[in-house]
């Protein structure tokens, strides 16, 4: 089960936008992945059934970029999340998983 909250559903053009903040307009493109906003866009695409845009503002312009998603930007997405479900159910959903084998606790 995943839950989203959506910045803006445009029903009339089916569409979900999502308004980010950057420190560098040029690198969003490459920074959505780094920031796993490929996976963002698959989930939100998949809830609403709509296609997903970023708008994005750059803190130290004010330029503002419109970025549509790909197939292939949806594509990695997928993967994240598909990934991220396997782990979930790993940790949560099988009995015999220790999961202090993966965990480490000090204090700084």
């Amino acid at each position: 089960m995943w839950k989203g909250k959506a910045d803006i559903v445009n029903h009339n053009e089916k569409l979900i936008i999502d308004l980010k903040t950057t420190s560098d307009l040029d690198n969003f493109k490459w920074n959505a992945k780094k920031y796993n906003y490929d996976s963002q866009a698959y989930i939100y695409s998949k809830l609403f059934g709509y296609e997903f845009i970023f708008i994005a503002i750059d803190k130290n312009t004010s330029q503002i970029g419109l970025f549509d998603c790909s197939s292939s930007f949806y594509k990695t997405g997928e993967e994240k999340v598909e990934k991220a479900s396997e782990v979930y159910d790993l940790f949560y959903n099988t009995e015999e998983f220790d999961s202090s084998q993966y965990f480490i606790n000090k204090t700084l």
